[in-house]
């Protein structure tokens, strides 16, 4: 038997991995996805940022007496 292939026109490689470098591409990003979510990167609870508050100011007892004169300061 003979071989009846033409090698010019059939050829047995790839002479383009472009489909082979857009899976690993998508393997990768598919990956680091899977490892943020692993490592909590998505999670829905907000951070909790503690809150101060004041109490506001009261007074108790008496009001300090006034005896009705001012007294300015000499400059």
């Amino acid at each position: 038997m003979s071989n009846y292939r033409d090698p010019k026109v059939t050829t047995t490689e790839n002479k383009s991995s472009m489909g082979k470098m857009i899976g690993i591409a998508l393997a990768v990003i598919l990956g680091l996805i899977v490892l943020a979510w692993a490592l909590g990167t998505f999670d829905e609870e907000p951070e909790t940022v503690p809150v101060v508050t004041e109490e506001p100011a009261t007074t108790t007892g008496t009001p300090p007496a006034t005896t009705g004169t001012t007294t300015v300061p000499a400059n």
